[in-house]
């Protein structure tokens, strides 16, 4: 007798519980399983059938995963994560995203460094790029490595905000506009040299 069983959710019907032996193993979207899994059938032992399932797993994480990438770029971390709620493995997602940084198709630095400079032309400084970068769990070397770089073009970024916004901070006290730029993470000593230049064209109180 076979002690392979599958059971969906009555109240999730896009889930699939599987059974061995009349324990509930895995809980898996249909979506990204329900093709792949008539092989199981075929197991005897509860050892070849984890072994199988997890060859299977596997092989859904990746095909997902070409799927997420094809509609949008994602850092190493976040595509774990997404396939995490997908109901992958955290071991079948992180070999997966291996998978896919050892082809290339995934480089969390030179992502990094595209994050970095859009929200630079955003008007935000440093401060805020990296809690971003922290926030998307983004290894503290590539933050290291990408520091440089950001901190180069602080000024440059502050400059532009500061031309595009320079009609609403007419008036404005000057305190409240340091705040301000603070919030979007520049730092103190860029602000400063900020109000010696381009700042000293904007009339403020």
């Amino acid at each position: 007798m076979n002690k392979l069983r599958f059971e969906g959710d009555l109240q999730n019907p896009s889930l699939l519980h599987i059974y061995w032996d009349g324990e509930c193993v895995r809980s898996v979207r249909k979506s990204l399983f329900s093709r792949r899994l008539s092989s199981l059938r075929a197991c005897n032992e509860k050892g070849e059938f984890l072994a199988k399932f997890q060859e299977i797993e596997s092989q859904a994480a990746r095909a997902e995963g070409v799927r997420l990438l094809a509609r949008k770029g994602y850092f190493g971390p976040e595509l774990k994560q997404k396939l995490m709620l997908k109901g992958i493995s955290e071991e079948a997602a992180g070999e997966a995203v291996q998978y896919f940084e050892q082809k290339g198709y995934i480089h969390d630095g030179n992502r990094a460094v595209g994050v970095a400079r859009r929200e630079l032309k955003k008007g935000h400084g440093p401060q805020y790029i990296f809690q971003m970068l922290k926030h998307k769990k983004i290894s503290s070397s590539e933050v290291a490595k990408l520091r440089p770089v950001i901190e180069k073009e602080e000024k440059q970024s502050l400059q532009a905000y500061l031309k595009k916004r320079s009609s609403a901070l007419q008036g404005k006290d000057r305190r409240k506009i340091i705040a301000q730029l603070l919030r979007r993470g520049f730092s103190y000593e860029a602000v400063q040299e900020a109000f010696k230049g381009s700042m000293s064209e904007i009339d403020i109180e």
